[in-house]
């Protein structure tokens, strides 16, 4: 009687290939495929934080150690230096060249009293009076083209503000505006009629007659102050304008400055120190 053998079963080859295949995780009972171009980093962390480089600080520190960042900053250095001394030096060039403007120029004014050499006479001419008087120049220049303007004697009220007296003198800084009673333009008539006068020279005006017309004068009615404004032009040697203003007013006799315009009247003229210009 023939033994019946028994063979082990066989295993399916179907579980030895899937058991040679990558096992596919499973979430629930879904599937994760796992994307063949993603990239799986093996950085240790904190590595991607070294790669960034130094800080800006460093960067600086770094920099400031290298040859050409100290020749950088000495550049800048020098420059701003440079820059502070040329101020200094300009503004003491300025003030050297305003020292020297002020101590080398001419100074031209009136030297001494205006004289009266007769009464204030009150006419049917109008106002009138001899005088004389003297300029001087007591700089240390030449005053070239000097000559002197005003519009004669003013018989009215006394300017109350030193603005109203300049304003009466009229000797500012002069622009191309005619001057009263010159030939054309102050420049003009500093050419045509203007004198030299050197440094310490002086020139006499004598028995020169100041009017103002008679309808100036409210002639036997109220007492009037009668004023004599005078401006003196010149240039120096640069050919900038100079200008001296000053005025006077006629005093009678008793020490009375305030007249009422009639006949014949005596005194003299006294400098008022209000209102001067000199430039």
């Amino acid at each position: 009687m023939a033994k019946n053998k028994h063979k082990p079963p066989r295993r399916s080859s179907s579980r030895n290939k899937q058991s040679s295949s990558p096992k596919t995780p499973l979430v629930g009972s879904q599937e994760i495929q796992p994307d063949e171009h993603a990239e799986i980093s093996d950085k240790p962390k904190g590595e991607s934080a070294e790669n960034e480089g130094p800080s800006m600080l460093t960067r600086i520190l770094i920099w400031l150690r290298e040859p050409n960042g100290i020749i950088a900053i000495a550049t800048v250095v020098i420059a701003v230096v440079g820059i502070l001394q040329w101020i200094i030096l300009k503004g003491q060039l300025d003030e050297t060249a305003k020292e020297f403007a002020a101590s080398h120029r001419p100074w031209v004014t009136v030297s001494g009293p205006v004289q009266a050499n007769g009464p204030l006479i009150i006419d049917d001419t109008g106002v009138h009076i001899s005088i004389s008087y003297t300029i001087k120049n007591g700089g240390t220049a030449p005053a070239i083209g000097m000559f002197t303007i005003g519009p004669g004697l003013v018989v009215g009220q006394m300017p109350s503000t030193p603005q109203a007296t300049r304003q009466m003198i009229d000797c500012e800084i002069p622009t191309v505006t005619p001057a009263v009673g010159m030939p054309g333009t102050i420049d003009k008539a500093s050419n045509v009629v203007g004198l030299l006068v050197l440094p310490g020279d002086v020139y006499e005006i004598k028995g020169y007659t100041l009017r103002a017309p008679r309808g100036q004068a409210v002639f036997g009615i109220r007492a009037q102050s009668v004023l004599f404004p005078l401006c003196i032009r010149y240039k120096d040697d640069l050919g900038s304008f100079h200008g001296t203003g000053v005025m006077w007013r006629f005093v009678a006799s008793g020490d009375q400055r305030e007249i009422v315009p009639r006949g014949s009247i005596e005194g003299r003229f006294e400098q008022l120190g209000i209102g001067n210009i000199s430039y």
